[in-house]
C-alpha cells in the first residue's frame, strides 16, 4: 500500500488527495532517459479522498470519499507524466469508464484526459454529499488544464436517476 499523501509530502509537494493503492503489473523501461511501459496493469484504489487543504492539516475538511475502484490497462510513465490509453476504470457499484490522455506531474500542465463511460451508477459518486443518489447513465466528457483550473467539460445521460429518494427521472445535461 502507498499513502499517496506521505509519499507527496517526502517529495515536498503539497497533496489534496490521499488513497491507497495496490496494483501489479509487467513494466518495461530505461532509467535514462527515465521511462516505463506498462501493457497490462491492475491497480485497486481505496479510501480515496480529497481535502481541502493538506491531510495532516488541522484546517482540513474532507471534500470527497470515493467508492474503492479498479484500475486496468496500458500506460507509460515518464519524467514528463503518465500517458493513458483506454484504461479501464471501474467502480464497486458497477460503473465502468474508459479513460485516455495525459497527467502531467507539473502543475500548471494539469492533464488532459479523454473519458467515456457506458456505465455510471450513480450510487458510486454518492459520496460528493450527505444525500443519497441512485440511477444509472452514461458520459462522454473531457478534464484538462491545470489542476488548480481544471475545465470539465462533457454530456451526462441519466436513467431513473434519484436524489434522496426523489424520482426525477431520465435526465440529461452539460457540463
Amino acid at each position: 500500500q502507498i499513502n499517496f499523501s506521505n509519499l507527496l509530502e517526502d517529495l515536498t509537494v503539497e497533496s489534496w488527495v490521499q488513497f491507497f493503492a495496490t496494483g501489479k503489473g509487467n513494466f518495461s523501461g530505461t532509467l535514462w532517459p527515465f521511462l516505463f511501459h506498462s501493457s497490462d496493469s491492475q491497480v485497486r484504489v481505496e479510501e480515496f479522498r480529497v481535502y481541502n487543504n493538506v491531510p495532516y492539516s488541522p484546517q482540513k475538511s474532507l471534500i470527497f470519499n470515493a467508492s474503492p475502484i479498479t484500475v486496468k490497462g496500458p500506460f507509460n510513465i515518464s519524467l514528463d507524466g503518465a500517458t493513458l490509453d483506454k484504461v479501464s476504470v471501474t467502480a464497486d457499484f458497477g460503473t465502468h469508464i474508459n479513460v485516455s490522455g495525459d497527467l502531467f506531474f507539473d502543475l500548471q500542465k494539469g492533464m488532459n484526459l479523454h473519458a467515456n463511460g457506458d456505465m455510471l451508477k450513480v450510487k458510486d459518486f454518492s459520496p460528493v454529499s450527505t444525500l443519497s443518489f441512485d440511477g444509472t447513465g452514461n458520459t462522454h466528457a473531457t478534464l484538462t488544464g491545470p489542476y488548480p483550473l481544471l475545465l470539465i467539460d462533457g454530456d451526462v445521460y441519466f436513467n431513473d436517476l434519484q436524489i434522496d429518494r426523489f424520482p426525477l427521472g431520465n435526465m440529461k445535461g452539460s457540463v
